[in-house]
């Protein structure tokens, strides 16, 4: 019976896993993504509606997370302070590598720095808490841009006015196409010179609960200094500390 109860959780909480994938759902579909029956599906959307976990459309009839999940999401992430998560990593990495370090996320159409460790060293790029830039200049942005669900990406791509900064910085939307499936398929993104001609950063993902990209960590400095530090070695302590603050806000080690 014990057993029994288990698995009927476990049901329940893949059925709110697999809605958050999709802005509405069938219950045909939840059935075919979960492998039960539409009327075990029905019985538990049934009781996600009692307390407001799920809503459905009336014209549809499909159905959509609910605003008591909205809430207590709120709640969550109350706790789940990304700044307070990233402060002692960041730290970390910028005493190793005496370079900037930060976590952007976005915001609207643009992106802000959330946190930010600057070297202290007298040539670097200088950046502040707070700071807006456009998803389509530097590498942080550009690995946002890349992971966003593709009809709000597109909605952002198609409002985009191109003001370069210097000669790399991209200009045309087929481009940034081009270099976000890139991104994509290497997971990571290394910027040279879009905002600066001396600076280059490198920036890897970091992941919620959900599996979905929700910042980016990323290290910026003098390009020559950046290479001197060997980009491999780099790389590997971003996505090593991307995936322990991504673990923090309860993606799966």
């Amino acid at each position: 019976m014990e057993n029994r109860n288990i698995k009927s959780l476990e049901n329940a909480i893949n059925l709110l896993l697999s809605l958050s994938k999709k802005e509405y759902v069938s219950v045909t579909e939840l059935s075919n993504d979960l492998g039960l029956t539409k009327g075990a599906v029905s019985k538990i959307l049934a009781t996600f509606r009692n307390f407001d976990f799920v809503t459905q459309d009336d014209q549809t009839k499909q159905y959509s997370l609910g605003p008591m999940l909205i809430s207590l999401g709120y709640y969550a992430m109350n706790r789940l302070d990304i700044r307070k998560i990233a402060k002692p990593f960041l730290a970390k990495l910028s005493e190793k590598y005496n370079e900037n370090t930060m976590i952007m996320m976005a915001q609207g159409e643009q992106v802000i720095v959330v946190e930010l460790c600057e070297s202290n060293l007298p040539i670097k790029l200088a950046m502040k808490l707070g700071e807006c830039h456009p998803f389509y200049r530097g590498a942080a942005p550009k690995v946002l841009l890349a992971y966003m669900d593709e009809k709000k990406r597109d909605k952002i791509i198609a409002k985009m006015q191109f003001e370069p900064l210097t000669k790399n910085t991209i200009t045309q939307k087929e481009r940034l196409l081009q270099r976000l499936e890139e991104i994509k398929r290497d997971g990571y993104c290394i910027s040279k010179g879009e905002i600066d001609l001396s600076i280059m950063a490198i920036a890897v993902p970091i992941r919620d609960f959900s599996g979905n990209v929700v910042a980016s960590l990323a290290m910026s400095g003098p390009r020559g200094r950046m290479e001197e530090h060997n980009l491999e070695n780099i790389l590997q302590d971003l996505f090593k500390i991307a995936d322990l603050i991504s673990v923090q806000l309860g993606a799966k080690a």
